[in-house]
């Protein structure tokens, strides 16, 4: 249908700023009207960037709860400003200055919140930096004020969001806004703290732990000492806590991509002095081991993109007949560490320098790897090997 109104397009255009203005009064006909151009920018794809003077203004008419007729066209107004944004190849000053309603959409809770968070995800697909820079603070903060009050699927729909937005954004822009709004804080004292939070709403709360610690493992150190600081609780003891309850929640990762996520975070945490974590160095090899055996009888590969069916559907292969968004996400996945990086030459790096910093491989070897059970490193050994 939409490749059947694109020919339309500017007879289509022409009469409807007319007809919306005629709608004035009539709730139940703006709505169709909303319709129609969702369906016209999805035909028109790039080209429909010169309706955004049109459009735009509709948008935030429909979208803002200060007008009567919200109730009745915000469904609507939010598919249009979405299809808006997934057709763009760029963020038109107009556009940009949507932001604002969108986080102060977040607030509406569950009813809108999915189409919200899909519409905040591709603000940020398309100039990530740009809303780093002018709302990651209150973007991040409505996430904070979010978490603990909605269901688990919302819970991971949010966090979903921050994943993509930690793979587009230059990391040391988000650094203090993920600490100061209290959503670091939020996530720890989630995973560390003993209560019935659905198991898999954890694991993604821990992907996000991997994602930092993989960016920066030590500004995650860093942030532990402030957190232990805040908690009453020593240190180590609150470093303990969060490996233990990680190691504890791997089994429960499902996806291959969180799964290896876990694995290079590990593998990123041991090029460290630290005897908290080297302590852990047995369950950080169970976990090579499983991974890298899930790789091996995958036959894929490690490194390939044998899970992009996540980002784009499988039937669409061929760029010429993708959304610009479409085209945003590749370019994100084909980015992504788990997708680029050797596990087994990335373990081996990251060993490489904890034996220099643990002062050579026989001095490590002594003081750590002597604790590891001999038939695991074995058979780490028989995988690095492969």
């Amino acid at each position: 249908m939409d490749s059947q109104i694109a020919p339309f397009s500017e007879k289509i255009t022409n009469l409807l700023p007319t007809l919306w203005q005629v709608a004035q009064s009539e709730y139940l006909f703006k709505p169709a009207i909303l319709v129609i151009l969702t369906k016209l920018v999805q035909a028109l794809w790039e080209q429909s960037i010169n309706l955004h003077e049109f459009i735009i203004p509709i948008i935030q008419y429909s979208v803002s709860p200060n007008t009567e007729e919200h109730v009745y066209l915000l469904e609507d107004g939010l598919d249009l400003w979405l299809a808006i944004l997934e057709n763009t190849v760029e963020c038109t000053p107009l556009l940009f200055n949507l932001v604002p309603a969108a986080i102060g959409l977040l607030e509406f809770g569950s009813e809108t919140l999915k189409r919200v968070l899909r519409i905040i995800e591709s603000y940020i697909l398309l100039v990530p930096e740009m809303i780093v820079q002018s709302y990651s603070i209150p973007i991040m903060d409505a996430f904070t004020r979010l978490f603990g009050d909605l269901r688990p699927e919302a819970c991971r729909a949010i966090i979903y969001v921050i994943d993509v937005t930690l793979q587009a954004c230059p990391f040391e822009l988000l650094k203090e806004s993920i600490i100061s709004t209290g959503l670091l804080g939020k996530l720890l004292n989630t995973i560390i703290s003993v209560n019935e939070e659905n198991p898999y709403v954890l694991v993604s709360y821990v992907s996000i732990l991997a994602r930092i610690i993989i960016n920066d493992p030590v500004f995650f150190l860093h942030f532990i000492t402030i957190a232990s600081q805040q908690y009453n609780i020593q240190q180590e003891n609150l470093l303990k806590k969060v490996l233990e309850t990680w190691l504890d929640k791997f089994d429960n990762i499902g996806h291959p991509k969180q799964r290896k996520l876990s694995a290079m975070a590990f593998a990123t945490l041991i090029a460290t002095t630290n005897s908290i974590i080297l302590g852990r160095l047995s369950q950080f090899v169970g976990v090579w081991c499983d991974v890298l055996s899930e790789v091996k009888e995958s036959g894929g590969g490690d490194a390939l993109v044998y899970w992009q069916e996540e980002y784009v559907g499988k039937n669409e292969i061929d760029d010429s007949d993708a959304s610009p968004e479409t085209k945003r996400k590749r370019a994100l996945l084909q980015r992504d560490p788990i997708h680029t990086t050797n596990l087994i030459q990335y373990i081996n790096l990251k060993i490489g320098e904890c034996e220099v910093l643990n002062g050579g491989p026989e001095m490590f070897r002594q003081k750590y790897l002597s604790r590891v059970d001999n038939t695991l490193l074995d058979q780490l050994k028989g995988l690095m090997n492969v």
